[in-house]
């Protein structure tokens, strides 16, 4: 007629076939798929407390333990591991969009010619600093991920090497020859 189910309260009970399971036969614990979708169902706290009292209808309440253990630290996990790819993902796009700025700035900078730097100097300079943020930004194209700090550090000493006088973006280098000169 069915089949042995637990004792409880010192009567056996037996596990009759009502045909359908919960939620339209999508509740259960029958398979590993289902289960694993009823578990799912139970750490997003949707209708976890239907299937507790479910459970413990045919079970001990015991079972409540488990059920409270799922959920306190099934959903605290879960609600952490989403925030986390979530950040991860935002700051992995602000890195790439802020990669590609800069590249886009330091091509058009090198593209505007001499600097006043006799010895070329200055431009070879914004080419190879030009070069060095198209290649990180083609990086991330690639990868989809950050590039290693240490370009980066690289590249903003490259950044600080640089003043803005008169006007004009000029090196350390030339800026010190064009004072020496005067």
């Amino acid at each position: 007629v069915g089949r042995a189910c637990p004792v409880i309260d010192d009567v056996q009970t037996f596990c009759a076939h009502s045909g359908e399971s919960p939620n339209y036969g999508i509740t259960n614990f029958d398979n590993i798929a289902t289960a694993f979708l009823t578990i799912f169902q139970m750490i997003t706290l949707e209708g976890w407390v239907d299937v507790m009292y479910w459970v413990e209808e045919f079970m001990t309440s015991w079972t409540n333990l488990y059920f409270l253990l799922l959920i306190t630290v099934g959903s605290l996990f879960l609600l952490n591991l989403v925030v986390a790819v979530i950040t991860l993902n935002l700051s992995n796009e602000r890195q790439a969009k802020h990669k590609k700025s800069q590249a886009a700035r330091w091509a058009a900078v090198a593209s505007l010619g001499a600097t006043g730097d006799e010895t070329g100097a200055a431009d070879v300079m914004w080419a190879a600093v030009a070069q060095t943020y198209q290649q990180e930004a083609d990086e991330l194209d690639k990868k989809d991920a950050p590039s290693p700090r240490g370009k980066r550090a690289q590249t903003m000493e490259d950044e600080d090497a640089l003043f803005h006088a008169g006007g004009k973006l000029v090196s350390q280098k030339s800026r010190k020859k064009s004072l020496n000169r005067s």
